[in-house]
């Protein structure tokens, strides 16, 4: 690994979203993300972002994403608000996302 990749990944965030859809809405909500997912993977500064299925409970996801840094998220965030994406999101939710932002330990 280079010093520059080293340091870029020091100063990169991860955030975690803990999503509950409606469970008659999954089906739906997964086509629907799915044709936005490589647009989220594209978006500059984005390093990671998965999405996994709770294994005990269907309509639990978790969105796993890792950012560059906290400006390259906050453009995608406002690239997806400009769009209406959140409001699209929220029609599927059966309560609020959960968010989580993270850092490395000592940064």
């Amino acid at each position: 690994m280079s010093l520059i990749h080293a340091l870029a990944l020091a100063a990169s965030i991860i955030v975690n979203y803990q999503l509950t859809v409606s469970s008659d809405r999954l089906d739906d909500f997964l086509l629907w993300i799915e044709s936005g997912l490589e647009d989220s993977r594209t978006f500059p500064g984005n390093i990671r972002f998965d999405i996994y299925r709770d294994v005990n409970e269907d309509g639990k996801l978790l969105f796993v994403e890792e950012w560059e840094s906290e400006a390259h998220r906050a453009r995608y965030m406002e690239w997806r608000a400009a769009r209406g994406d959140y409001e699209g999101m929220a029609e599927f939710m059966a309560v609020p996302p959960v968010e989580s932002v993270y850092r490395l330990a000592g940064d």
